[in-house]
């Protein structure tokens, strides 16, 4: 049986991830200056420690709780889905969190001030924070639609048995 706080933890922080690149993106349009600069690089720091906490949460879950919910969810021929296709879609997708909020992260610290003179490379950060910011929604769905199936294979399962 799944850990909602766990669960809800793991949530709070890809949802502070995901506002702190909304923040990154607003912090770099024009005008900029350097105190937004410092701003957005102070953020995406705050970011990518969220993300990592993402992570760690999420493994501890994936480690102790889910084999036990993906053991419910496979043994519907009807919610099965929520595995094979969302979960594992989600495993994937998920290990390119930490490395595009490094990357975040490392631009803005490395280029600093020079990111108001470089407009391509302010732009280019404020891509990867729009990516961050879609692919952190498209992970929460994902999450959603798991708990969703592993609810119906649940509902399945109790309505046999009885």
């Amino acid at each position: 049986m799944s850990d909602p706080f766990l669960m809800g933890i793991h949530v709070f922080f890809a949802d502070l991830a995901t506002l702190g690149y909304l923040w990154v993106f607003v912090d770099l349009l024009n005008p900029i200056s350097d105190k937004k600069i410092a701003r957005a690089r102070n953020i995406a720091l705050f970011s990518l420690i969220s993300i990592i906490l993402t992570w760690v949460t999420a493994g501890y879950y994936y480690v102790v709780y889910y084999p036990a919910d993906r053991a419910i969810i496979k043994a519907s021929s009807v919610w099965d889905w929520g595995h094979k296709i969302i979960m594992e879609t989600k495993e994937h997708v998920f290990f390119f969190a930490p490395i595009l909020a490094f990357v975040i992260y490392f631009v803005l610290y490395a280029l600093g001030a020079e990111l108001k003179n470089n407009d391509d490379a302010r732009k280019a950060v404020q891509i990867l924070a729009v990516v961050m910011i879609i692919g952190n929604l498209l992970l929460i769905s994902m999450g959603s639609l798991i708990a969703f199936s592993y609810r119906g294979a649940l509902e399945g399962l109790v309505g046999y048995l009885l």
